[in-house]
């Protein structure tokens, strides 16, 4: 790992670059493949629609509902409404601070890591918070 914002000779950009590259890459996999059969895997129907519940609080929560986000003032957000819920990692994920030794421990922990389904809220106080 070379020194902060060096350009790594083999790869043409910056260790970190590479990095965040790599990590927004196996997200996007993670998010169509692991999380998506999770979600399958723990939603229930309830009359025409399906629903998750809060590992934490056990708010209910119908998984086709969406809403904008709040931002930091408490007022609501232009951005597109998201879910309610997210996919939180039990366990989190193995930081990958340097991409060329550590990316298939990252890739091990996201990819087969311990999955619960957490609200918004509790999701930010376990990972902000």
């Amino acid at each position: 790992m070379g020194k902060r914002g060096e350009i790594n000779t083999l790869t043409g950009i910056t260790d970190g670059k590479l990095a965040s590259t790599l990590r927004s890459a196996l997200r996007q996999i993670w998010s169509r493949t692991v999380k998506k059969e999770y979600i399958k895997s723990v939603r229930y129907k309830k009359g025409k629609r399906y629903h998750v519940r809060c590992a934490s609080c056990g708010l209910e929560m119908a998984t086709a509902d969406k809403a904008r986000p709040i931002n930091k003032d408490g007022s609501v957000s232009k951005r597109r409404p998201q879910k309610l819920f997210d996919v939180d990692h039990v366990d989190g994920i193995t930081p990958m601070k340097d991409p060329i030794y550590l990316l298939g421990a990252y890739w091990v922990s996201l990819m087969t890591g311990r999955l619960q389904i957490l609200c918004k809220k509790c999701h930010a106080e376990k990972t902000h918070g």
